[in-house]
């Protein structure tokens, strides 16, 4: 307070000498206590009639207050007889409280619990949440590893592809010459196999056998060879002229019961074939090729052989037309629906190529739905395989080695 005064006065009198400040400080204290003196006189003044005006009102108010305890009195004696329904009232109401305020405290567990485990839930969520980004981010790693190994899987298949293309290749050059050579070998086997055979028979005079090109190797000559001397066939069919021909008509030639015709269509092949022949006929008929449908497959047949079909044929040599991508050579077909006798063999020359087994198979299904039992079996030759069909007493020509 000494401090506030004393700057009020240094700003008031602009001087800050301690003599003068003290000198003015009991002046201005002097002033304010004769004024302070005034105003308190003014203000006791005002209370001493306050005071009276106060004792006034507390002398009416004591008489209101006096009737007003006499009322209250009354008023209290009521209440107190209400006391106790009131009391009761309350009680059965504070059980009721209470009661509400235990299930309401019930409540609040339970759905602290609740919250707690939720709170439990979503911290868990958020892990799992922060997993999967880790994840995701792994996943993207692993893409970009991927990548780089398909690259690579790429790189290395196609330097595999290239070493085992190289492989096969030189395989197939490999199993060329391997089967080069096992021809060579059959040929040879069969070559001396046949001309044992055919050594010192009686029939066979002229034996002289050309196996070029697209001739009949020494496996199905072999064949042809011990059908005739074996089954003594009494009227042959040979489909296309060539080697198998001269052992046919010679065949022909010496049992003088026997009949043999071969159908040809080619008449520069049947001039040329015929200079090679001496000492014995040929019976050949010409027919025409045409290109009948198989199964809606455009083949090569010879036409006008439905003079032939009647004349039960009890071998059958099929070594032409030319060779067909699709059911090729199928004019079997209509001898053996036209009826073979009951003792009977066809041969197939060439059915390791798909259009001669497509003909063998329909032969086979027709056989089947004629009710017919044949027996079957596949020669393998140096150049080509040939099948043997026939009837069952015929069952050595199927074993023959």
């Amino acid at each position: 307070m000494e401090k506030k005064s004393r700057s009020f006065l240094e700003g008031l009198i602009g001087v800050k000498n301690d003599g003068n400040y003290k000198v003015f400080s009991f002046l201005f204290l002097k002033i304010k206590f004769k004024n302070k003196h005034k105003i308190l006189s003014d203000q006791l003044s005002q209370t001493q009639d306050q005071i009276v005006a106060l004792n006034t009102k507390l002398v009416f108010i004591g008489e209101v207050l006096k009737s007003q305890i006499i009322a209250q009195d009354k008023t209290t004696e009521e209440l107190k007889s209400n006391n106790d329904s009131l009391a009761q009232s309350f009680a059965r109401q504070n059980d009721e409280v209470k009661k509400s305020l235990q299930n309401l405290s019930d409540t609040l567990v339970s759905v602290k619990n609740t919250a707690e485990n939720s709170y439990k839930k979503i911290e868990d969520l958020q892990s799992l949440i922060r997993d999967l980004w880790q994840l995701k981010d792994s996943m993207r790693n692993i893409n970009e590893i991927v990548s780089q190994l398909k690259i690579i899987t790429e790189s290395s298949c196609k330097k595999v592809e290239d070493v085992a293309l190289k492989y096969d290749e030189g395989f197939k050059k490999s199993a060329d010459i391997i089967q080069n050579i096992d021809r060579q070998v059959c040929g040879s086997a069969n070559a001396q196999k046949f001309q044992s055979m055919i050594s010192g028979s009686k029939w066979l005079k002229y034996q002289n056998f050309t196996l070029s090109g697209l001739a009949m190797d020494n496996a199905g000559l072999f064949s042809v060879f011990r059908i005739l001397n074996d089954m003594k066939p009494r009227n042959v069919l040979e489909f296309g002229l060539g080697q198998s021909s001269k052992l046919v008509h010679q065949y022909c030639a010496f049992d003088k019961i026997a009949k043999a015709v071969t159908v040809e269509h080619n008449k520069e092949w049947i001039k040329s074939f015929i200079n090679e022949i001496d000492g014995y006929s040929l019976n050949i008929n010409v027919h025409k090729l045409y290109k009948p449908n198989i199964n809606g497959i455009e083949a090569l047949s010879y036409e006008g052989l439905e003079n032939l079909y009647g004349q039960k044929f009890d071998f059958i040599l099929v070594d032409g037309p030319s060779c067909q991508e699709r059911y090729s050579r199928p004019q079997v077909l209509d001898f053996a629906r036209a009826g073979m006798p009951d003792r009977f063999c066809i041969l197939i020359d060439d059915t390791e190529r798909e259009g001669e087994k497509e003909t063998l198979n329909l032969l086979l299904e027709t056989f089947k739905e004629q009710g017919r039992e044949v027996l079957t079996k596949t020669y393998t030759g140096e150049k080509s395989q040939h099948t043997v069909i026939c009837s069952p007493d015929l069952k050595f020509l199927v074993s023959i080695i």
